[in-house]
């Protein structure tokens, strides 16, 4: 009996429980789109997270985490869960894993 291979069967590193607000975007964009999302894990290699609205597969999103730096994350999967929340997991872009002064305080996605 062969293994079909699942995403939890690739997921590189024990995730985490963890909750906190997120702000995504597609990195194209250019922050003019930023979206509210929530993390619910996260590992060394990527994180999972829940959006209102859906997220394209293979796409690269810009995660923006209070107190953190921005990071890119690749979108392994996503599917809509009830009520129209989304839920996605993220694979991290090991080589940009900080772009110069690219946090979440310089690029102003957080107001007081």
């Amino acid at each position: 009996m062969g293994n079909n291979g699942t995403t939890e069967d690739q997921r590189r590193g024990v995730r985490k429980p963890i909750i906190g607000e997120m702000l995504w975007s597609y990195p194209a964009d250019q922050g003019e789109n930023i979206s509210n999302g929530m993390m619910i894990d996260e590992s060394e290699s990527g994180m999972g997270i829940l959006t209102l609205k859906p997220v394209i597969v293979g796409s690269i999103l810009r995660i923006c985490c209070k107190d953190r730096d921005v990071r890119y994350a690749s979108v392994r999967w996503s599917k809509e869960e009830v009520n129209g929340i989304y839920r996605s997991g993220l694979l991290f872009l090991e080589h940009n894993r900080r772009v110069g002064l690219d946090s979440c305080e310089t690029v102003h996605f957080w107001s007081n």
